[in-house]
Protein backbone atom coordinates (compact mmCIF):
# COMPACT_ATOMS: atom_id res chain seq x y z
CA UNK A 1 0.00 0.00 0.00
CA UNK A 2 2.85 2.40 0.83
CA UNK A 3 4.66 1.84 -2.47
CA UNK A 4 1.41 2.05 -4.46
CA UNK A 5 0.38 5.24 -2.68
CA UNK A 6 3.67 6.91 -3.50
CA UNK A 7 3.44 5.93 -7.18
CA UNK A 8 -0.15 7.22 -7.30
CA UNK A 9 1.15 10.72 -6.50
CA UNK A 10 0.87 10.97 -2.71
CA UNK A 11 3.70 12.59 -0.77
CA UNK A 12 5.48 11.10 2.24
CA UNK A 13 3.60 13.27 4.75
CA UNK A 14 0.20 12.33 3.31
CA UNK A 15 1.08 8.63 3.44
CA UNK A 16 2.29 9.00 7.04
CA UNK A 17 -0.97 10.72 7.97
CA UNK A 18 -2.95 7.94 6.27
CA UNK A 19 -1.09 5.22 8.17
CA UNK A 20 -1.39 7.04 11.49
CA UNK A 21 -5.12 7.70 10.95
CA UNK A 22 -5.63 3.98 10.37
CA UNK A 23 -3.56 3.28 13.54
CA UNK A 24 -1.09 1.15 11.59
CA UNK A 25 2.15 1.29 13.63
CA UNK A 26 5.62 1.76 12.18
CA UNK A 27 8.08 -1.18 12.31
CA UNK A 28 9.20 0.13 15.71
CA UNK A 29 5.61 0.30 16.95
CA UNK A 30 5.48 4.11 16.86
CA UNK A 31 3.76 6.77 14.78
CA UNK A 32 5.00 7.12 11.22
CA UNK A 33 7.18 10.05 10.19
CA UNK A 34 8.65 11.13 6.85
CA UNK A 35 12.21 10.12 7.74
CA UNK A 36 11.20 6.56 8.64
CA UNK A 37 8.97 6.23 5.60
CA UNK A 38 11.73 7.46 3.28
CA UNK A 39 14.07 4.84 4.78
CA UNK A 40 11.45 2.15 4.14
CA UNK A 41 10.78 2.90 0.47
CA UNK A 42 14.51 3.11 -0.31
CA UNK A 43 15.34 -0.16 1.46
CA UNK A 44 16.42 -2.73 -1.15
CA UNK A 45 15.53 -5.61 1.19
CA UNK A 46 11.85 -5.23 0.26
CA UNK A 47 12.56 -6.35 -3.33
CA UNK A 48 14.70 -9.34 -2.30
CA UNK A 49 18.18 -7.78 -2.53
CA UNK A 50 20.55 -6.83 0.25
CA UNK A 51 23.46 -4.43 0.58
CA UNK A 52 25.89 -5.75 3.19
CA UNK A 53 27.91 -3.58 5.54
CA UNK A 54 25.84 -0.39 5.35
CA UNK A 55 27.24 0.25 8.82
CA UNK A 56 30.06 -1.16 10.88
CA UNK A 57 31.32 -1.31 14.46
CA UNK A 58 34.06 1.15 15.34
CA UNK A 59 34.64 -0.43 18.72
CA UNK A 60 33.98 -4.10 19.51
CA UNK A 61 33.89 -3.32 23.21
CA UNK A 62 31.19 -0.64 23.11
CA UNK A 63 29.54 -2.24 20.04
CA UNK A 64 28.99 1.23 18.63
CA UNK A 65 27.90 1.24 14.97
CA UNK A 66 28.38 4.06 12.46
CA UNK A 67 27.18 4.54 8.90
CA UNK A 68 29.61 3.25 6.28
CA UNK A 69 30.51 6.23 4.09
CA UNK A 70 33.17 4.44 2.08
CA UNK A 71 35.49 3.48 4.94
CA UNK A 72 34.70 -0.23 4.46
CA UNK A 73 33.84 -2.40 1.45
CA UNK A 74 30.16 -3.04 0.75
CA UNK A 75 28.72 -6.11 -0.94
CA UNK A 76 25.47 -6.21 -2.94
CA UNK A 77 23.64 -9.53 -3.05
CA UNK A 78 20.85 -9.81 -5.61
CA UNK A 79 17.86 -12.12 -5.05
CA UNK A 80 19.07 -12.91 -1.55
CA UNK A 81 15.62 -13.70 -0.17
CA UNK A 82 11.91 -13.79 -0.97
CA UNK A 83 10.79 -10.28 -1.99
CA UNK A 84 7.77 -8.43 -0.62
CA UNK A 85 7.72 -5.83 -3.40
CA UNK A 86 8.24 -6.48 -7.12
CA UNK A 87 11.56 -5.09 -8.33
CA UNK A 88 9.72 -3.15 -11.03
CA UNK A 89 7.68 -1.42 -8.31
CA UNK A 90 10.72 -0.76 -6.12
CA UNK A 91 12.76 0.80 -8.94
CA UNK A 92 9.73 2.77 -10.16
CA UNK A 93 9.54 4.36 -6.70
CA UNK A 94 13.26 5.19 -6.75
CA UNK A 95 12.85 6.82 -10.17
CA UNK A 96 9.81 8.79 -8.95
CA UNK A 97 11.76 10.04 -5.91
CA UNK A 98 14.57 11.32 -8.16
CA UNK A 99 12.03 12.95 -10.46
CA UNK A 100 10.32 14.76 -7.57
CA UNK A 101 13.69 15.86 -6.19
CA UNK A 102 14.59 17.43 -9.54
CA UNK A 103 11.22 19.15 -9.81
CA UNK A 104 11.38 20.44 -6.24
CA UNK A 105 14.87 21.79 -6.89
CA UNK A 106 13.55 23.75 -9.87
CA UNK A 107 10.56 25.08 -7.90
CA UNK A 108 12.34 25.81 -4.62
CA UNK A 109 15.47 27.98 -4.55
CA UNK A 110 18.33 26.64 -2.47
CA UNK A 111 18.62 29.94 -0.63
CA UNK A 112 16.16 31.19 1.96
CA UNK A 113 12.60 31.45 0.64
CA UNK A 114 11.02 34.84 0.05
CA UNK A 115 8.65 34.81 3.05
CA UNK A 116 10.79 32.66 5.37
CA UNK A 117 10.85 34.11 8.88
CA UNK A 118 8.46 36.89 7.83
CA UNK A 119 5.05 35.36 8.63
CA UNK A 120 4.01 34.95 12.28
CA UNK A 121 1.01 33.02 13.55
CA UNK A 122 -0.71 35.03 16.31
CA UNK A 123 -2.57 31.94 17.48
CA UNK A 124 0.51 29.96 18.61
CA UNK A 125 3.47 32.30 18.02
CA UNK A 126 5.22 30.09 15.47
CA UNK A 127 6.43 31.15 12.03
CA UNK A 128 4.79 30.01 8.85
CA UNK A 129 6.75 27.62 6.65
CA UNK A 130 6.65 26.86 2.93
CA UNK A 131 4.81 23.76 1.70
CA UNK A 132 4.45 22.41 -1.84
CA UNK A 133 1.38 20.34 -2.71
CA UNK A 134 2.28 17.28 -4.78
CA UNK A 135 -0.90 15.45 -5.72
CA UNK A 136 0.01 16.14 -9.34
CA UNK A 137 3.40 17.52 -10.28
CA UNK A 138 1.94 19.50 -13.17
CA UNK A 139 -0.58 21.25 -10.93
CA UNK A 140 1.45 21.61 -7.76
CA UNK A 141 1.01 24.81 -5.79
CA UNK A 142 3.03 26.57 -3.11
CA UNK A 143 1.42 27.37 0.25
CA UNK A 144 2.51 28.89 3.55
CA UNK A 145 1.23 27.30 6.73
CA UNK A 146 1.80 27.51 10.47
CA UNK A 147 4.69 25.29 11.58
CA UNK A 148 2.66 24.06 14.57
CA UNK A 149 -0.23 23.01 12.31
CA UNK A 150 2.11 21.13 9.97
CA UNK A 151 3.87 19.37 12.83
CA UNK A 152 1.02 18.66 15.26
CA UNK A 153 -2.19 19.15 13.30
CA UNK A 154 -5.38 21.21 13.62
CA UNK A 155 -5.87 20.34 17.28
CA UNK A 156 -2.67 22.23 18.17
CA UNK A 157 -3.24 25.22 15.87
CA UNK A 158 -6.20 25.80 13.58
CA UNK A 159 -4.85 28.67 11.45
CA UNK A 160 -5.40 28.48 7.71
CA UNK A 161 -2.80 28.05 4.98
CA UNK A 162 -2.10 30.90 2.55
CA UNK A 163 -1.37 30.27 -1.14
CA UNK A 164 1.92 31.96 -2.07
CA UNK A 165 0.45 33.60 -5.18
CA UNK A 166 -2.35 35.11 -3.05
CA UNK A 167 0.19 36.33 -0.51
CA UNK A 168 2.19 38.04 -3.26
CA UNK A 169 -0.95 39.67 -4.68
CA UNK A 170 -2.19 41.15 -1.41
CA UNK A 171 1.35 42.28 -0.53
CA UNK A 172 1.52 44.21 -3.81
CA UNK A 173 -1.87 45.79 -3.01
CA UNK A 174 -0.71 46.85 0.47
CA UNK A 175 2.51 48.30 -0.97
CA UNK A 176 0.44 50.06 -3.67
CA UNK A 177 2.47 48.63 -6.54
CA UNK A 178 1.18 46.91 -9.67
CA UNK A 179 2.93 43.59 -9.07
CA UNK A 180 4.96 42.01 -6.29
CA UNK A 181 8.50 43.36 -6.02
CA UNK A 182 10.87 41.53 -3.68
CA UNK A 183 13.17 44.54 -3.25
CA UNK A 184 10.32 46.86 -2.21
CA UNK A 185 8.90 44.17 0.08
CA UNK A 186 12.22 43.72 1.91
CA UNK A 187 12.72 47.48 2.20
CA UNK A 188 9.32 48.29 3.72
CA UNK A 189 7.84 45.26 5.49
CA UNK A 190 9.08 44.12 8.93
CA UNK A 191 6.80 41.08 9.20
CA UNK A 192 3.36 39.71 8.40
CA UNK A 193 1.11 38.45 11.21
CA UNK A 194 -1.80 36.06 10.61
CA UNK A 195 -4.58 37.39 12.82
CA UNK A 196 -7.44 35.11 11.75
CA UNK A 197 -8.73 33.09 8.79
CA UNK A 198 -8.21 34.94 5.47
CA UNK A 199 -6.84 37.99 7.26
CA UNK A 200 -3.26 39.17 7.85
CA UNK A 201 -1.62 42.27 9.31
CA UNK A 202 1.36 43.84 7.54
CA UNK A 203 3.81 45.44 9.99
CA UNK A 204 5.87 48.12 8.23
CA UNK A 205 9.38 49.05 9.33
CA UNK A 206 8.15 52.59 10.07
CA UNK A 207 5.61 51.21 12.58
CA UNK A 208 2.55 51.39 10.32
CA UNK A 209 0.14 48.45 10.46
CA UNK A 210 -2.28 47.54 7.66
CA UNK A 211 -4.80 44.72 7.94
CA UNK A 212 -5.63 42.91 4.73
CA UNK A 213 -8.23 40.25 3.96
CA UNK A 214 -8.56 38.09 0.86
CA UNK A 215 -11.06 35.80 -0.80
CA UNK A 216 -10.15 32.20 -1.59
CA UNK A 217 -9.86 31.62 -5.30
CA UNK A 218 -12.19 29.09 -6.84
CA UNK A 219 -10.07 26.33 -8.29
CA UNK A 220 -10.95 25.00 -11.74
CA UNK A 221 -10.42 21.26 -11.80
CA UNK A 222 -8.99 19.82 -15.00
CA UNK A 223 -9.64 16.26 -16.14
CA UNK A 224 -6.11 15.33 -15.05
CA UNK A 225 -6.68 16.74 -11.55
CA UNK A 226 -10.06 14.95 -11.34
CA UNK A 227 -8.39 11.71 -12.43
CA UNK A 228 -5.75 12.15 -9.71
CA UNK A 229 -8.47 12.68 -7.11
CA UNK A 230 -10.38 9.60 -8.31
CA UNK A 231 -7.24 7.47 -8.05
CA UNK A 232 -6.64 8.72 -4.48
CA UNK A 233 -10.26 7.99 -3.54
CA UNK A 234 -10.13 4.55 -5.13
CA UNK A 235 -6.89 3.78 -3.29
CA UNK A 236 -8.38 4.85 0.04
CA UNK A 237 -11.42 2.64 -0.63
CA UNK A 238 -9.19 -0.34 -1.37
CA UNK A 239 -7.30 0.27 1.87
CA UNK A 240 -10.55 0.45 3.83
CA UNK A 241 -11.65 -2.88 2.36
CA UNK A 242 -8.29 -4.57 3.07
Amino acid sequence: MIFSSYLSGLGLKRICDMLNEKEIPSPKGRLWNEKGLRHLITNEKYCGDILLQKSYRTDHITKKRVKNRGERDQYFVEDNHQPIILKETFFAVQAEMKKRARENASVQPKSKYLFSGMILCRNCGKNYTRKVSNCSNKHRRVFWNCATFLEKGKAACHTKQIPEDTLMEITAEVLEIQEFDEKVFKQKIQRIEVSEWNKVVFIFKNGTEIEKAWQDKSRKWTEEMKSCQRKMSHLSQQENNS
